[in-house]
């Protein structure tokens, strides 16, 4: 039997605009992101929208064109936009301010009295499909004038002789190398060198081809068709042969497709009001976006994770790509440990959380605890709690976001099969006091996660960092110096990092290897650091002198993992963030966040109610992008505090310069202790947070929940 499809008729998100009079302006006709993901511009009626993604304000409205918008395009560096209109007119704007490029003024006795936005008379009819190179220094149009053309995008001239073509054009895309220019007509599709203008191939593609899009190695062209054929074909750009049979799905014509970035997925809008998104390894249909009316436009957010969509419903809907589960498990009370008052508040902060600030939606949340206020069946015994882990396991899919979540006790065990260095299990409670180990927790929550879903586990218990044993424990590290500021100083955090030393950690990147002119280069660094006014006198000494002391040391045989490229400004380089040999798991992480070692304590504080769960949450409040390094550092630096509270380093003439504070001297109970043993060699004084993952963390990379 054929698996169900599932279909989403609510997005997470409309953005649409009234008039003074309530009335919902005109249809949407054409929507493209920027790179940078904080913004888009939309085409409706004949004006230019720009949007900000996050507050869902429109940033300014951009008038210059005289009939229906058409088409629309953003450069890869988002510098410039290009609108075309029914008329065939064409107008450049500036990617940032929306100000058009072609702008002239009208002066008297030397002031500018008036503004008006010139066009180009492009094409003598509609202009209906735009595209910039990849590097940006050309764009070609297409029309119904039956021609295509290419343009300076320094001097908005046309370069060359225009490419006429069998039918009017629907459709021209660059391929990502910009080796090829496609262009889809009425009647086939052709495929041009573009610094040439020579023909490399024409093949007839479906009755009517509306749509193109390119996967991002260049080696396959997808090609879409109107209410004649609405079916999706693909074409291996090797032979320009079709690969397989037509995709078939839609009931009414497709008028756009789409492709995220990782190459991995492909939407295609219809005007049978559906949006539906395309796995492209089987071309299989894994989901369906239900609108009110026919679509016109679709594309994919820069990072994959929403499909943006607009049509004749006269707005544009952002839809989630996959679903994010989340499964909340809290024990507060285990016979023979001591209670843990915060922990079925803290499951319930966390669900909020989720909700509020990361768009889960409710009906997607199980939370386990032992309360009258929930079902028996979700008290977190062994059984239950197993059993629940299974589900949700089984009802995650490719391309879903699942978040693991337990707070209560944790505790280690003598490994009887001689799988761990230490000698020991580590192990988390059910409220009946039987434990769940590591191994069990691996086999049931990782190992039959299938692949491309992602994976964030967070442990606020004791013992916790491999509770998963998870490969990389030891690698996923805070920046040693000179890439960490390690002094707190007026008006500057401990956990934040100077840019003076990101840039310098990007450079050594791209230079490649570790050698002696980068141990001179970082010495240069470090003097320019020092002459900084807001990093001088940071003391960094002879750690310059040690370029392996940089990064912390793999617990496996990996490459060190360093970000190609980072946001800068308006403009996106898009990189790998991990060297691994798969690239699925490249791109879906599975990660593990534990509130300590496998040889410490997790403490919280009862008088203020701080703990590891609360710093979690109130950080990506504030930080709702923030970077794996910049949470770990903040986090480290709240427990950090609790733990002063709790020890007091004393000088004197002992050999032990840290000693345990009395109770009566403090106000923090000792909450999470588990049970001591002849062999324990728990760390009492410290408590440091860490990652653990399947693949080494790429420390910038924003955090994915």
């Amino acid at each position: 039997m054929a698996e169900a499809v599932p279909i989403t008729t609510i997005p997470i998100r409309t953005f649409q605009v009234e008039d003074h009079e309530g009335v919902i302006q005109a249809v949407i006709q054409a929507v493209a992101v920027f790179p940078h993901r904080r913004r888009m511009v939309t085409g409706s009626g004949p004006t230019l929208r720009l949007w900000d993604l996050k507050k869902v304000i429109v940033l300014k409205e951009m008038e210059g064109h005289r009939s229906d918008v058409r088409a629309v395009a953003v450069s890869r560096d988002g510098r410039l936009i290009a609108s075309g209109d029914q008329e065939g007119k064409l107008i450049a704007w500036h990617g940032k301010t929306g100000e058009s490029l072609i702008a002239s003024e009208s002066f008297v006795e030397g002031k500018s009295l008036t503004q008006s936005y010139e066009w180009i008379d492009a094409h003598s009819k509609c202009i209906c499909s735009l595209d910039f190179s990849p590097d940006g220094s050309m764009m070609a149009s297409g029309s119904f004038d039956q021609t295509t053309k290419l343009w300076s995008t320094k001097t908005w001239k046309v370069q060359g002789d225009l490419i006429r073509c069998s039918d009017v054009v629907c459709c021209v895309r660059y391929s990502p190398s910009g080796e090829f220019l496609a262009i889809a007509t009425d009647l086939d599709i052709a495929i041009y060198d573009p610094s040439t203008r020579e023909s490399v191939a024409n093949f007839k593609g479906s009755s009517s081809n509306v749509s193109l899009v390119w996967t991002p190695g260049s080696t396959r062209l997808l090609s879409a068709g109107d209410h004649r054929d609405p079916a999706i074909r693909e074409w291996d750009t090797s032979t320009w042969m079709q690969i397989g049979d037509p995709w078939t799905g839609h009931t009414e014509g497709i008028t756009a497709v789409a492709i995220n970035f990782g190459g991995t997925m492909i939407a295609s809008a219809s005007r049978d009001n559906h949006v539906r998104l395309w796995q492209l390894s089987d071309r299989r249909t894994i989901a369906i976006f239900n609108h009110s009316d026919s679509m016109n436009c679709v594309t994919f957010s820069m990072d994959g994770k929403h499909i943006l969509s607009g049509g004749n419903d006269k707005k544009v809907s952002e839809w989630r790509v996959g679903v994010h589960r989340a499964l909340l498990i809290a024990v507060e009370k285990v016979a023979g440990f001591p209670n843990l008052p915060q922990a079925h508040m803290d499951a319930l902060r966390m669900r909020d959380f989720l909700v509020k600030s990361r768009d889960y939606q409710p009906e997607n949340i199980i939370i386990m605890m032992h309360h009258h206020s929930i079902a028996p069946r979700l008290y977190p015994s062994r059984t239950n709690m197993l059993r629940e882990i299974d589900l949700v396991v089984r009802c995650t899919s490719q391309h879903d976001h699942l978040f693991f979540y337990y707070t209560g006790q944790g505790d280690q065990v003598t490994c009887r099969h001689n799988s761990e260095a230490d000698g020991k299990d580590e192990a988390i409670l059910t409220y009946t006091g039987k434990r769940i180990i590591d191994n069990v927790l691996k086999k049931r929550l990782v190992d039959p996660l299938p692949q491309g879903a992602k994976l964030f586990a967070l442990w606020d218990c004791c013992h916790s960092h491999t509770v998963l044993d998870l490969r990389h424990y030891d690698c996923n590290e805070l920046w040693r110096a000179p890439f960490k500021v390690l002094f707190e100083r007026e008006n500057r955090k401990l956990w934040q990092v100077n840019p003076i030393t990101v840039r310098y950690y990007l450079n050594v990147r791209r230079a490649g290897e570790f050698n002696a002119s980068l141990l001179r280069d970082s010495c240069e660094v470090q003097s320019s650091m020092n002459d900084d006014s807001q990093t001088d006198n940071m003391g960094l000494g002879s750690r310059v002198s040690s370029p392996e002391t940089y990064l912390p040391k793999c617990t496996v045989d990996c490459p060190p993992t360093l970000p190609e490229e980072r946001l800068k400004a308006d403009v996106v380089r898009v990189s790998l963030l991990f060297k691994s040999s798969s690239k699925s798991e490249v791109d879906h992480p599975k990660v593990s966040l534990s509130a300590c070692r496998d040889n410490e304590l997790a403490y919280d504080n009862n008088t203020t109610g701080e703990t590891f769960t609360k710093f979690f949450i109130e950080y990506l409040e504030r930080n709702p992008e923030a970077s794996y390094h910049d949470l770990l550092s903040y986090i480290r630096h709240k427990v950090d505090k609790i733990t002063l509270g709790r020890t007091r380093v004393t000088r004197d003439t002992s050999d032990h310069p840290l000693r345990r504070l009395s109770q009566n001297e403090v106000e923090i109970d000792d909450q999470r202790e588990h049970s001591h043993t002849e062999n324990d060699t728990s760390t009492l004084n410290s408590q440091r947070p860490s990652y653990s993952s399947h693949n080494r963390l790429d420390m910038l990379q924003i955090i994915d929940l």
